[in-house]
């Protein structure tokens, strides 16, 4: 077997929704990590693959550790291969998001490897020591303003393919992950109903949902969805494609780059704002981001978690910290 195959073969078999019920209950493993916070089990949840495009993940950064260190069989995989990947991932100047990216394949792959047998808890590990270089956060900090919103998508629009345009924007209003952009079929974009459904396979860990979009962006969504098939994905290109595009239209603009998940930020104050009014709360954006946690009434606390929920998280402190931040 390839070590491709033996790659592909022990990812697979650590993806939890790929599971049968009856395995998943024989070992006690959570049906979702959003059960396994519930129930205070968060330390087995964190030893399997909640969604596929994680497994995905997790199999691209192991077949090019293989590649790199030319080994044809996963028994002869050591920690110095690993460290002597990242490393060379280091001199070539990769940026930090994408090593921990790197690292988090490894790291994961190791788990599997134990879950599976191929792997004794006696066994040296794997996982790579080199420690990687300081600098910002795994995403660019922050929201792009309406202004630089419309400048990016407008010159995205004149310069480049047309789905790439289209999926900058429906993370601007939908507040969707430049993975979860990459995994939307126009089957989950639900016009009747002003939905869009982000299924679990495609959701950071797994986690699913749902986000309700505003009547002023169906005509939008309409354009999206228009001579396309259910099936059929939104985003064709590269999820690092969208990225790069981005990053040489701000340059080029001479904005501060926030990244594709600048325009998730500008979703959560778009959402925020919608929020405060339709609950009657002061939109008081410096004390909702900033003010320590105690000092919010339960409604600001509630609005707060209504953003918190469309976007995918479960904790409003990293909305406020990550996401309205300028």
């Amino acid at each position: 077997m390839s070590i491709k195959h033996q790659i592909q073969k022990i990812v697979f078999q650590n993806v939890v929704d790929r599971m049968s019920d009856k395995h998943k209950k024989a070992n006690n493993i959570p049906e979702t990590r959003d059960i396994a916070k519930q129930t205070h089990r968060q330390d087995i949840a964190a030893k399997y693959i909640y969604g596929y495009q994680s497994g995905k993940i997790v199999m691209a950064v192991m077949n090019r550790v293989a590649k790199f260190s030319g080994i044809t069989d996963i028994k002869q995989l050591k920690k110095e291969h690993t460290n002597a990947y990242i490393q060379d991932a280091i001199d070539r100047g990769l940026k930090k998001n994408t090593l921990v990216t790197e690292r988090f394949g490894i790291r994961k792959f190791e788990k599997c490897l134990l879950n599976t047998g191929r792997m004794s808890k006696h066994d040296q590990s794997i996982a790579p020591d080199v420690n990687l270089p300081s600098g910002s956060r795994i995403n660019p900090i922050g929201r792009y303003s309406e202004e630089e919103t419309r400048t990016i998508i407008d010159d995205i629009k004149e310069n480049y393919k047309e789905e790439i345009s289209q999926g900058v924007q429906l993370q601007e209003v939908a507040g969707l992950r430049i993975s979860e952009l990459k995994g939307l079929k126009v089957r989950y974009i639900d016009i009747p109903n002003r939905q869009i459904i982000i299924v679990g396979n495609t959701a950071k860990g797994g986690r699913g949902r749902i986000v309700k979009i505003n009547e002023k962006d169906i005509p939008f969504l309409k354009e999206v969805v228009k001579g396309k098939d259910p099936d059929d994905k939104v985003l064709k290109v590269s999820k690092r494609w969208v990225e790069k595009v981005v990053e040489k239209t701000c340059d080029k603009n001479e904005l501060k780059g926030r990244g594709t998940h600048g325009m998730r930020g500008k979703f959560s104050n778009d959402r925020l704002r919608q929020y405060c009014r339709e609950e009657g709360v002061k939109y008081d954006i410096k004390h909702l981001k900033d003010d320590d946690e105690e000092t919010l009434t339960k409604k600001e606390v509630e609005v707060l978690e209504k953003v918190s929920n469309d976007l995918g998280h479960n904790r409003i402190g990293i909305v406020r910290k990550y996401y309205l931040q300028r």
